[in-house]
Formats: structure tokens, C-alpha cells, sequence
């Protein structure tokens, strides 16, 4: 079985297709596919639709933020090709991150402080609502808050788009909160907020078995909250380093993705820009069960510099993390059964244009 997957980052030469054969005998398992997809400027956040699986949606983390949509199509040459189909505004700059509900996008935008709700319709091609200028309460909310980080917390920054139940969570690295929004009868409202050690800077977020992980980028960390739905707030359990050390191995270095695995057993977390010539470290804990404790059980070497994006094969066999700095992606093997997350190397590319994301399609 050959598998195939997108990837997007900081560029402007369209997204690339890797093609990936786990069976092959000769050469490389991962080659690119030689043509792209043409996606604007920056196209850093991508994601499939999902239902209309040939459904991509795309931001591109530009001054003037765009969402994009992408309609793939599969030759039987096995060649894959992506006709623009949806361009607009995402109502702020820099847009980071993508949410796909069932009839709408919302767009998080980094430097913008803000989210967009942007409706679609999925007929013969989707269709996007382009708000342009336009800023409705509750279609467009912004947020406010600083930080003691002058470089990165000057302002408020979005940094993703996460659904759980009814509510909205925006992990803000800029003001040390993720906030809680809800929807009333003129869109979105904020409705609270989960507060982190000042200058923590949370990015990305996780719920899994009534447990709120949020990774927090700047101090290298993972918290781990006890999840309330409102009008009750989550209760802090502990917070924790993101490295066996306890803490990283150069100044630079700055927490990224968090994942679940495939068994729900593990929950990686990325880490950027380790001087080691191994490359970036992801940091392995055992998800808190009757069977076990929460705990760092394991670092994986990655063999990518400043690994941003990651992700699971949807038959959970394969993860494959991008390096932005390096320009390149490693596939790593899931190993069925590991009591400690195991992941081993099964092939890896160079070439790619300062990569922030991927996805299996």
C-alpha cells in the first residue's frame, strides 16, 4: 500500500505531495511527487474536511490572512492534483490555525488577536463566506492580554482553534490563557478563561479522558488540568517539563505539537530546535489510567531541526513528523504493544521548503 500525504509550511511554491511505500525494496520509501498544489502565500496550516475526505482547508499565515479551499483530485496515473475552489479573508493577520465544524471554519489569527466564523457550504464545490473587512460581534471576537515575554507577549495571540463539546478553547500564547467561548444568539461569546504561570505561553491543547493537556510553548511545559464544563472552571493537577532532563538543552529551544496516539495509551509533545545532531526530541508520557501514571516514560529522537508538525496515519500505523529547519520529514513505525510509546525509523526525505505541517490524505 502506498501512502500519500500533504504537506505545507512557509513558501510559496505550492504544497507538496510525499508519496510514502512502506513495502518497497528498492530505493526510498518516501519520493515526492514531482508537480505541487498552488496555495497562495505561507500556506502553514492545512487540514482535510471531515467528510468530504478530498476536502482540504488551508490558511496562509500572511499580513493580510487568508483562508483557502482546496479540491483534490486522484488521476489513475497516481498522480494527485488541487484546483483553488475558496479564498477569503480570515479576518486577521497571521492566521496560525484552522477549525472545520459542520457548517463553518473558524480561523485563529496569530498577530490579529482574534477568531473568524466563517460559514461554507459543501454543493458541487464548497462554498465560503468572504466577510472581507466586515467585524460582527460574535462572527469575529477579539481578544486582549500581555505577557512578561516582551518578544513573543506584546500582544494577544491565538494559536489554535480547538472544539470540545459546545465550547471553543483558544490557547492564547500572548496572554497566558486559553479562553472558553460558547455560542449565543449573535455568534460566539467569551464566557471565561484557564490561566497559566505568567510568560508560559500556551499553544496548543489537548482533552482526553477528562484531562485538559496543554502544551505551553515558551517555558518548555505540560499542564495537565482536571476538565469542568461551565460555568465551572478545570482544576490544576500538575505542571511539567517537557523534557527527561527537566529542563532544554539550549535557550532557543520552545515546546510545539501535542498528539494522542492511536491506542490512546501516550501523548507525544514535540520539541524545537535542540542542538543535538539527532535531531529534535518528542517527549513521550503515559496517559493516567488505572493501569498507569501519568509520567515521561520515553524521548524519541525525531532526526528533524525545529519539528513543528506531526501527525498519525489514520490507521494509526505511522507518524510523521516535518522539520521546518531542516527541511525535511521522517517517518517513524508505531510499534504495536510498546509499554513506552516506542516509535521506529522507517524512511525520511530532504527537500522540502521550511515545512510547518502535514497530513495524511
Amino acid at each position: 500500500m502506498t501512502y500519500k500525504l500533504l504537506v505545507g509550511g512557509y513558501t510559496s511554491n505550492g504544497l507538496r505531495i510525499v508519496k510514502f511505500d512502506p513495502t518497497t525494496d528498492t530505493g526510498s520509501p518516501i519520493t515526492f511527487q514531482e508537480s505541487t498544489i498552488a496555495a497562495g502565500s505561507d500556506p502553514s496550516w492545512i487540514v482535510r474536511h471531515p467528510e468530504k475526505r478530498d476536502l482540504i482547508l488551508a490558511v496562509n499565515e500572511v499580513e493580510d490572512g487568508r483562508v483557502l479551499a482546496i479540491q483534490l483530485t486522484h488521476a489513475t496515473n497516481g498522480e494527485t492534483t488541487g484546483e483553488l475552489v475558496a479564498n477569503v479573508s480570515s479576518g486577521g493577520g497571521y492566521p496560525a490555525h484552522l477549525l472545520v465544524l459542520e457548517d463553518a471554519l473558524v480561523s485563529g489569527n496569530y498577530a490579529g488577536g482574534s477568531i473568524l466564523h466563517i460559514p461554507y457550504e459543501l454543493q458541487q464545490q464548497v462554498i465560503l463566506t468572504d466577510h472581507k473587512d466586515e467585524k460582527k460581534s460574535g462572527i469575529h471576537v477579539q481578544f486582549s492580554g500581555t505577557g512578561p515575554n516582551a518578544d513573543r507577549q506584546e500582544s494577544s495571540h491565538p494559536h489554535e482553534v480547538y472544539r470540545y463539546g459546545e465550547e471553543l478553547l483558544i490557547p492564547d500564547l500572548g496572554a497566558d490563557k486559553t479562553w472558553r467561548l460558547t455560542k449565543g444568539e449573535s455568534g460566539w461569546e467569551i464566557k471565561g478563561a484557564i490561566e497559566y504561570p505568567a510568560g508560559a505561553g500556551p499553544r496548543h491543547v489537548l482533552i482526553h479522558d477528562g484531562i485538559l493537556y496543554t502544551v505551553l510553548e515558551l517555558s518548555n511545559e505540560l499542564s495537565l488540568h482536571k476538565w469542568a464544563s461551565l460555568p465551572e472552571s478545570p482544576s490544576l493537577i500538575t505542571i511539567t517539563s517537557t523534557f527527561g532532563s527537566g529542563k532544554p538543552a539550549h535557550r532557543s529551544m520552545l515546546a510545539a505539537e501535542i498528539l494522542l496516539s492511536p491506542n490512546k495509551q501516550f501523548i507525544y509533545v514535540s520539541n524545537r530546535n535542540d542542538p543535538s545532531s539527532e535531531g529534535d526530541p518528542l517527549a513521550v508520557y503515559s496517559v493516567p489510567s488505572s493501569n498507569a501514571e501519568f509520567a515521561l516514560v520515553r524521548e524519541i529522537r525525531t532526526g528533524v531541526t525545529h519539528a513543528r508538525g506531526a501527525n498519525f496515519s489514520p490507521d494509526g500505523k505511522y507518524l510523521a513528523v516535518v522539520g521546518n529547519h531542516s527541511g525535511s520529514i521522517n517517518i517513524f513505525e508505531v510499534i504495536d504493544g510498546s509499554p513506552d510509546g516506542e516509535l521506529k525509523l522507517v524512511g525520511g526525505l530532504q527537500g522540502l521548503e521550511k515545512p510547518t505541517s502535514v497530513i495524511w490524505i
